[in-house]
């Protein structure tokens, strides 16, 4: 099966149905891209949407802002 570079588990059938996401390192500068699985859908993307943050000890998955935040960062409660 065919996957998204950032899918660490993909089920098919298209590139983008990824289950979780992956760190993918460039074989030639090893520049290590992380690749982040949002909320509410099966894709996996080298940043967050807007509402959502990248939650440290939380790997390769977005997490959601808190309800007042239209944006956030490093943590739901920091809105930006």
């Amino acid at each position: 099966m065919l996957c998204n570079p950032g899918c660490y588990i993909c089920t098919g059938p298209t590139l983008n149905d990824c289950q979780a996401c992956r760190d993918v390192t460039d074989s030639v500068t090893f520049v290590v891209t992380p690749y982040y699985l949002t909320i509410g859908n099966s894709i996996c993307g080298t940043t967050c949407p807007v509402g959502q943050y990248i939650r440290a000890g939380y790997p390769n998955l977005c997490q959601a802002c808190a309800p007042q935040c239209v944006g956030c960062f490093a943590i739901a409660t920091n809105c930006t």
